[in-house]
């Protein structure tokens, strides 16, 4: 059988979460071997009152991050970033069945075996939300800053950015 395994993180006094996904399949039987990660293709949804003037923007050098937000007071905006390959947002998808399809928007991750994404709420313009979600993705998925307890008792406990 095959699972989706999904951790979503929040931090305190954070505008974001991070989402983890993957797919595994297990065997059914007992003593079956141990689960092996899939590849997969997820959609993302979200509705969000930007007004009738959105704008979707991309990173210009970095086609894995997006922004939207609006023009008016008090100018909310979202950002996304994720490690996974990501299609364009759309605003207004097709398969939206409601009215008001302006408030509307998806995007897909490219085919992954595993997705790190940042989803940033704030009030701010389009380059702001843009930088503000590329850092939280720098130093929450890509370099996480994480420390080790050393073997012996030191007054500073060394901090390290390598890899887990």
């Amino acid at each position: 059988s095959c699972r989706l395994h999904r951790v979503i993180s929040l931090y305190r006094e954070a505008n974001f979460v991070i989402d983890e996904l993957s797919v595994r399949a297990t065997h059914d039987g007992a003593g079956g071997p141990e689960p092996v990660s899939l590849y997969f293709n997820a959609r993302y949804f979200m509705v969000m009152d930007l007004g009738r003037n959105v704008n979707p923007s991309r990173h210009f050098r970095i086609w894995d991050w997006f922004a939207v937000c609006s023009d008016w007071e008090p100018q909310p905006a979202f950002g996304f970033a994720t490690d996974a390959h990501c299609s364009p947002v759309t605003n207004g998808p097709d398969d939206y069945p409601h009215d008001k399809k302006e408030k509307a928007f998806s995007w897909e991750l490219e085919r992954a075996d595993r997705a790190l994404c940042v989803h940033l709420f704030s009030r701010c313009n389009a380059k702001t939300i843009e930088s503000r979600a590329g850092a939280a993705w720098y130093e929450y998925v890509y370099r996480p800053l994480w420390a080790e307890i050393a073997a012996k008792s030191t007054p500073q406990a060394p901090v390290s950015r390598r890899k887990k």
